[in-house]
């Protein structure tokens, strides 16, 4: 009995101390000071160039940057890629990532500043994504100090921070993971707020679409079923509804990249995106095809569904969980059992009924999903273990310390294992990766002397190319006789003579050097040859207005329904 005054002592002060650190928490603040200091080497340097994708990203990113400050407001064709015959990557390619790091172009110059730019724009891809999360967890615990914690597992997540920045330098998937949270926190929106959460939906959710398309296949799904329970613990429906025609707007809003993503996979060499190294089957675990320096995944699927499976296991015996947090941890845990399921080779049969989804190319891809119902239950956890009455005491209590201990620990531990290589004025030359390279690269630069980016191949004459820019090449010729020309650039669908004047015909001059071929007749002139505006084009332009269009519309009707249920109660 005499103890009992000093437990209640304890117990009170322990109170107090909590409460005096959510009063003066800032979420925000640590969030940006962890991301900074986690990706310390990355912003101060920029990518590592061992990272897989990193030289992809680093000649994309020099020459979309150089072409968007000249006036080519959404370079699709990079004009001086593989050898200076040009590269189709951005009718394919995802631009978001490299507008932001664009517009830091002018702040400085050289290969050096784009490295550094690109690790700048994948640090604030970080934070904006921790940001994200802490918003989200928020709304789902309505307590800071919980959605911190689960904000900060979110950015330390091993396959997130270890895998994406510093092994493969999967820049575009650090993107992805900076819009997911947005689209989860906008559907508690929409329960309180329908107008704001039908607009931050469609915002997030096509931001995503336009940074990284695999991810778009792993992670929409994941917020149509979040949706789904919310709606059906809250027992309204409209979350739900809304959030479907919210993702009706966000795919329209995406159009104008998603329109020749979908329709000019024929043009490229789409083999290479999913055949040899990128066949689906030969990443799932338990294959057998792995590769040595791939094992570390296997590391990570173990960290991160073990601490999955022990926080959700711990947090369903708290009595703090409202029924449709509950919900929502036995939903993360089922989730998880099937994410892990779907990348064994047990589920082989399962990618082969669904041709689709083995566009997602790795299935530990599904690690991104997996992070988000992760970094969900630790909130959840924190939540339960910060309960006074219900929590246990000792270290079951104390776990969430030493997990973020933990994690960080997993990922130095890697990266000092994995060592990436972080060096100045790397090499940015070369060619573009398999898909983007329309033929022989060798070979049809062996077509044109050395500094020659026009010659006459047939017919009596001389031909100047007197601007080469992207999408429009301007050439002075001057012909005795009908004239065939070869130009060192890769022919696309869409070359054309500028007004199709009679005489002037654009061809490819074979398929192992495709060159553009131009047929012109006699005379002394100047012809204009353009990469004219595909259909797709005009087609994902017009819809992605109409998408801004059919948001406003949304956000009108959200905004009339929610004053409506407003007076009816």
């Amino acid at each position: 009995m005499q103890q009992q005054p000093a437990s209640n002592a304890d117990n009170v002060r322990s109170t107090s101390i909590i409460a005096a650190s959510q009063s003066r928490l800032s979420p925000i603040p640590i969030l940006l000071l962890a991301s900074l200091c986690v990706m310390l080497p990355v912003w101060l340097i920029g990518l590592p160039f061992s990272g897989h994708d990193a030289p992809t990203h680093l000649r994309w990113q020099t020459l979309f940057a150089a072409q968007f400050w000249n006036g080519d407001l959404y370079p699709r064709w990079l004009v001086d890629i593989n050898r200076g015959l040009g590269s189709p990557a951005f009718f394919i390619y995802p631009p978001l990532p490299h507008f932001v790091a664009a517009l830091l172009a002018p702040l400085s110059d050289g290969i050096a500043w784009t490295q550094q730019r690109l690790g700048i724009s994948a640090a604030l891809a970080l934070f904006v994504g921790s940001t994200g999360a802490y918003l989200w967890l928020r709304e789902l615990t309505r307590e800071r100090v919980s959605a911190l914690c689960g904000a900060l597992v979110f950015l330390l997540s091993p396959y997130h921070l270890f895998l994406d920045t510093y092994h493969r330098a999967a820049y575009a998937e650090l993107w992805a993971f900076a819009w997911a949270p947005f689209s989860l926190w906008a559907i508690h929106l929409i329960a309180r707020n329908p107008a704001r959460g039908v607009f931050v939906y469609s915002l997030a959710t096509a931001a995503l679409a336009l940074s990284h398309a695999p991810s778009c296949l792993v992670l929409p799904p994941l917020y149509v079923i979040y949706a789904a329970l919310l709606s059906y613990s809250s027992k309204r429906k409209d979350i739900f509804l809304w959030t479907c025609a919210a993702s009706a707007a966000a795919i329209m809003i995406a159009a104008v990249y998603l329109a020749t993503a979908l329709t000019h996979q024929g043009n490229i060499n789409d083999a290479a995106l999913y055949t040899g190294f990128f066949e689906f089957d030969r990443w799932l675990l338990l294959s057998g095809r792995w590769q040595g320096g791939e094992l570390a995944i296997s590391g990570i699927t173990v960290v991160q569904f073990g601490a999955l499976f022990l926080l959700g296991a711990l947090a369903l015996r708290s009595a703090r969980l409202d029924a449709g947090q509950r919900m929502l941890v036995i939903a993360a845990i089922a989730g998880s059992v099937f994410l892990l399921f779907m990348m064994t080779i047990v589920a082989a049969p399962v990618w082969k009924l669904i041709p689709a989804a083995q566009k997602i190319q790795f299935p530990w891809r599904l690690l991104t999903a997996q992070t988000m119902l992760l970094s969900l239950v630790a909130a959840l956890y924190v939540l339960w273990a910060r309960g006074a009455g219900d929590a246990p005491r000792g270290m079951l209590r104390r776990l969430a310390l030493p997990l973020l201990a933990a994690l960080f620990a997993v990922n130095a531990g890697l990266t000092f294992l994995g060592k990436p290589a972080f060096e100045r004025n790397p090499d940015p030359g070369g060619a573009d990766v398999p898909e983007y390279r329309m033929g022989d690269i060798a070979n049809s630069s062996g077509l044109f002397e050395q500094g020659s980016a026009i010659r006459t191949a047939a017919g009596e004459g001389s031909a100047r190319l007197e601007r080469l820019a992207p999408r429009h090449l301007r050439i002075h010729l001057d012909a005795r006789t009908d004239v065939r020309l070869i130009v060192r650039q890769f022919y696309y669908p869409g070359w054309e003579c500028a007004g199709n004047p009679a005489g002037c015909a654009v061809s490819k001059h074979s398929p192992e050097t495709p060159v553009l071929t131009i047929d012109a007749g006699a005379g002394r002139r100047e012809i204009d040859i353009v990469l004219a505006q595909t259909p797709s084009e005009r087609i994902g332009a017009l819809a992605s207005w109409s998408g801004l269009l059919v948001l406003a519309v949304l956000c009108l009707l959200a905004r009339f329904w929610s004053a409506r249920q407003n007076n009816r109660r």
